[in-house]
């Protein structure tokens, strides 16, 4: 639960961030909504194919990269005053998250006892 609800903070202020910063009409601010949402379906299934079968050092391992990865790229999003450079910024940022998400759900899941499965994943 916490996982997913650390992702919405961010997308709360989101549209007041691109009026203010950018001067960014809406449909640049749904754009860039869905260029995250398009980067996470479309890097989701590249990482389900890396990590399947794979230990759990490993997928860990890559989530930590990753992670640092997402570091990265919202830091480049914050400091950019290019609208297109922050939506392409987008993108990958969604890429690297399809690869956090899914994952370390999957991992809580198989971890855990079927009966708590859904207490553990929030539900």
């Amino acid at each position: 639960g916490m996982l997913l609800a650390s992702r919405m903070v961010l997308q709360v202020p989101f549209s007041l961030y691109m009026t203010q910063v950018f001067g960014a009409q809406h449909w640049v601010t749904g754009l860039s909504y869905g260029l995250l949402a398009l980067g996470f379906v479309v890097g989701a299934p590249f990482w389900a194919r890396l990590f399947n079968g794979r230990a759990k050092s490993y997928v860990l391992g890559w989530s930590v990269l990753i992670s640092a990865g997402c570091l990265a790229i919202t830091h480049l999003a914050g400091i950019t005053g290019s609208i297109a450079f922050f939506a392409m910024l987008y993108f990958v940022w969604g890429a690297l998250l399809g690869g956090t998400t899914p994952a370390l759900l999957s991992l809580i899941s198989a971890a855990t006892q079927n009966d708590r499965q859904g207490s553990v994943l929030g539900l």
